[in-house]
């Protein structure tokens, strides 16, 4: 820790506490309101930043199949909070269901975030860039997570994000 900040580090998150279970490829389980489940997976699990990718697939039971990963991203991948994704020891509401040890995002330090104040404020900037804004974001991109917010989100905001987003892609 230089200068009194604290810093995360690979494998760890920003409370110094390691990540049990939970790793890059772990796909978990979402449970939705009506019953079914929703998929994701995490991207990142490096320098304090968990990111997750949902799917456009929605199952009756959270069982793992690899159609899912073919299914596309529901929205733009998002910052999680990684105790909402179960692991050793732990309840929590998404259940891992599959891993892979493997997974690498080639896109990851590509994609999009949004920062900003609200509406008409909205810039983008990607991990690769450091931060540096690189452009302004639609309101309605910012409204539909089709670029979302690196910053760790509540499972039930996302679950809220992954029912919308369904009802209007007719999933």
């Amino acid at each position: 820790m230089q200068d009194g900040r604290r810093t995360a580090r690979n494998g760890y998150d920003w409370f110094g506490r390691k990540f049990k279970g939970v790793e890059a490829g772990s796909v978990f389980a979402v449970p939705l309101p009506d019953g079914t489940y929703a998929f994701g997976r995490l991207m990142n699990a490096k320098d304090g930043a968990t990111i997750a990718e949902f799917f456009r697939a929605r199952r009756d039971t959270p069982e793992f199949d690899p159609a899912i990963l073919q299914a596309g991203r529901l929205f733009g991948p998002v910052g999680v909070l990684i105790g909402e994704i179960e692991g050793p020891n732990r309840k929590r509401p998404w259940k891992v269901i599959h891993k892979e040890p493997e997974y690498y995002p080639d896109d990851l330090y590509d994609i999009p975030f949004f920062r900003g104040t609200g509406a008409g404020t909205w810039r983008y900037f990607t991990l690769n860039d450091d931060r540096e804004i690189l452009g302004p974001v639609a309101d309605k991109d910012v409204g539909s997570w089709k670029v979302a917010s690196v910053l760790p989100q509540y499972a039930d905001e996302i679950t809220d994000m992954i029912v919308w987003n369904m009802e209007q892609q007719g999933l």
